[in-house]
């Protein structure tokens, strides 16, 4: 089983930035979810995080942090971040996936999302995104 990281990023709007999966995704197609993907053997959990979100949507991040860790069986290990973008959407270029847009909490709760990362979201929401 392979290692997972994934990122909400939030604006400073205070909006969230989501992806939607492609339709025959292995893992939850078709439905909203935050960028990332998996930890090569070579690399480290925040390498992975680095590359995979130049890879999907060409984006240096600079500021985020660690914010949880779970183990899903069948599936594997799971590390969530939170971290700020600071660029308007038409500056990101799209790599994976059909398409990405900043959602307010508000909007999130209405939208077909990864129900982990809506759990995740909700948590955050509750003690303040950036803590």
């Amino acid at each position: 089983m392979r290692t997972v990281v994934k990122i909400a990023l939030i604006n400073k709007e205070n909006k969230v930035l989501l992806n939607l999966r492609d339709r025959d995704h292995p893992e939850n197609p078709h439905l909203w979810a935050f960028l990332g993907g998996g930890v090569d053997n070579n690399e480290t959990e925040e390498e992975a995080l680095l590359r995979e979100i130049k890879e999907e949507i060409d984006y240096e991040l600079k500021d985020y942090k660690k914010i949880k860790e779970l183990f899903i069986e069948k599936l594997g290990k799971r590390v969530f971040y939170v971290g700020k973008i600071d660029v308007n959407i038409d500056k990101l270029i799209l790599r994976e996936g059909e398409k990405i847009k900043f959602f307010t909490y508000e909007e999130i709760k209405s939208i077909k999302i990864n129900p982990l990362h809506l759990e995740i979201l909700k948590e955050r929401y509750k003690t303040g995104l950036e803590k």
